[in-house]
């Protein structure tokens, strides 16, 4: 969702190409820490030390 409305902000700033403003960042599109993460999970390793074998 943030890459879509990302380069829709970028293709627009490239349209206009007004050097007074600058390009759209990440921070002014969307909030870093409330977007979704990718199943992270903390675990016990002495629950589950078939986790850690290589």
């Amino acid at each position: 969702m943030y890459n879509r409305r990302f380069r829709h902000a970028f293709k627009q700033f490239l349209i206009i190409a007004d050097d007074s403003k600058p390009e759209p960042s990440l921070r002014e599109l969307s909030n870093p820490w409330s977007m979704d993460k990718d199943g992270k999970n903390r675990f016990d390793p002495s629950e589950f030390p078939y986790l850690l074998w290589k």
